[in-house]
């Protein structure tokens, strides 16, 4: 018995050959179309994404930095400035209707100080006070000239601690 090597394929009035050419029309159509849904999901991505963002306010969006300022000014003179310069109506960046309904406001104002010279003048003096127990204790019987140059030494660098530590 043998097979027949070539069927003949029909259904109803369509040969082979227009079945696959029907077959590849459906499959491009239906590659079109996941594009087109593609392009319709990235839209409604980067739309959500912006909606996310407005809704996402935070204190950072609105955070100005200030430097070189002089060392006695204080928070509260900040913050009557930039009240000032926001309530101005010749500002130019604010929409005068914002400025008249009072939404140009300061909400909080933070003066940070860089505090590294006090920092290494601490560090300089748990170095003298070590090196003093370390004095006190480490021979039989200690220097006294040796401990009063110590503690003259961690006395002055104590007073210009307190001297410029609140600067």
């Amino acid at each position: 018995m043998s097979l027949p090597v070539h069927i003949p394929m029909h259904w109803g009035s369509l040969d082979q050959a227009s079945v696959f050419v029907l077959l590849s029309y459906f499959d491009t159509a239906s590659i079109v179309l996941c594009m087109c849904g593609f392009l319709f999901l990235i839209y409604k991505q980067k739309q959500f994404e912006e909606d996310a963002d407005i809704l996402d306010t935070s204190p950072g969006d609105y955070t100005i930095l200030v430097e070189g300022l002089p060392d006695d000014v204080c928070a509260q003179e900040l913050a009557e400035y930039f009240e000032a310069v926001l309530s101005h109506e010749d500002a130019g960046v604010f929409n005068t209707q914002d400025i008249a309904e009072g939404h140009h406001k300061v909400a909080d104002c933070v003066v940070h100080r860089a505090y590294g010279s006090v920092l290494s003048r601490s560090l300089e003096i748990a170095a003298v006070e070590k090196e003093l127990v370390v004095a006190e204790t480490d021979s039989a019987n200690p220097s006294q000239k040796t401990i009063k140059a110590i503690n003259a030494k961690l006395e002055k660098l104590h007073e210009v601690q307190v001297s410029r530590g609140s600067r």
